[in-house]
């Protein structure tokens, strides 16, 4: 049984990670955060955001 809750565990993490690349590629699309001098570091922008709004996520949590 605790694999199958680990399993769960980190299936939503993944979901809640995919979920705010989303987010976070359409407000940096619509704000035009990422341009073309900066297009190759893009999608490492976009995960450095996501990744900062994960841990806040993480400590309203808990």
């Amino acid at each position: 049984m605790a694999n199958s809750t680990k399993a769960d565990s980190e299936a939503q993490k993944q979901a809640r990670m995919d979920s705010l690349m989303m987010v976070i590629s359409t407000l940096c699309d619509c704000i035009d955060a990422v341009d073309e001098s900066n297009a190759p570091n893009g999608y490492a922008v976009k995960m450095k955001i996501v990744d900062k709004i994960d841990q806040l996520i993480d400590k309203i949590e808990y």
